[in-house]
């Protein structure tokens, strides 16, 4: 029988599935059930190997949802399964330490490593287990990441609003490690901020947007922790204490809700304007409120 779709086509099928997850456009039941039936249908279409990598797309949307779900012991099954397919693969292949960037195997293998260890420092956060497994699982999603596309992409998003909410979750509720505790989430807000500023401008040299399907999910992504920071900024901070890292996020949803063609995105910007107007004297960093209103406006002509 000739497969439907080739497997980077079912790659994306499963990435679609993931998108939808992000934006929780249906229930988490009903996104279950969709990668269920694309998984069997993939798994009919191609005589793969139980161990294979090429099924961790489809495991880590169950690990998504079952996480959405506080479903622990679901996650737990499939992070099982992940790490053992990955410790799989990598002893097919022994690599050195170097990337060679035109190994796409490699590159892919490093990718879902990122991943795995980011969604084993989720369930960590969830258990509640020890802050030291926790923040090793999510500094070595971000090593691991880094060593492709480099510390500033965007795809870093996830893994630095997970780091930050470990800080929130782990810390202690003395005033002192209360004021350190905010030090530190700002300065990872910060940093995405700087991240998207810069890959809007075009000064991110990331490969992480190599395609259309890649476009799709880092706005996804985007518009996902971008909403999560904006509300956790005005729940962890006293109140008007950040207005401008709060004025950050606000233009740059402005401009994921443009490049999505959002129906939300004129309302999104009239409010962005309105705060800015009354906050404008506070501002300090003028020059990436001004840079964020030229893309914003750029965003609105394509």
């Amino acid at each position: 029988m000739q497969p439907t779709k080739t497997k980077k086509e079912w790659e994306i099928e499963f990435k679609k599935i993931y998108i939808q997850i992000l934006k929780k456009q249906i229930s988490f039941d009903e996104l279950i059930v969709q990668n269920e039936m694309l998984l069997n249908q993939f798994k009919s279409e191609y005589t793969i190997d139980n161990n294979s990598i090429e099924f961790l797309p489809a495991y880590f949307n169950f690990i998504e949802c079952f996480l959405a779900q506080n479903k622990t012991d679901e996650v737990k099954k499939y992070l099982i399964v992940g790490l053992t397919n990955l410790l799989n693969a990598s002893k097919k292949k022994t690599s050195n330490n170097n990337i060679n960037f035109s190994d796409n195997e490699e590159i892919t293998k490093k990718l879902l490593q990122s991943r795995l260890d980011l969604l084993f420092g989720r369930f960590n956060i969830l258990t509640r287990a020890p802050a030291n497994e926790t923040v090793d699982k999510i500094t070595s999603s971000i090593i691991t990441f880094s060593e492709i596309f480099g510390p500033e992409n965007v795809g870093l998003t996830p893994q630095y609003y997970y780091l930050a909410e470990y800080f929130l979750d782990y810390s202690d509720i003395e005033e002192k490690k209360e004021r350190m505790k905010r030090i530190i989430v700002k300065k990872i807000y910060s940093k995405i901020a700087d991240n998207w500023k810069n890959y809007f401008m075009g000064n991110s040299g990331s490969m992480f947007m190599e395609d259309d399907n890649n476009t799709d999910l880092t706005l996804a992504i985007g518009e996902t922790f971008v909403k999560n920071i904006s509300n956790r900024i005005a729940n962890v901070f006293p109140r008007d204490s950040e207005i401008e890292l709060d004025l950050k996020f606000k233009l740059i949803r402005c401009v994921i809700l443009k490049k999505n063609k959002s129906a939300f995105a004129d309302q999104a910007q009239s409010n962005a304007i309105e705060f800015q107007n009354r906050v404008e004297d506070k501002i300090l960093d003028k020059d990436f409120i001004t840079d964020m209103n030229e893309i914003i406006n750029y965003a609105s002509d394509e």
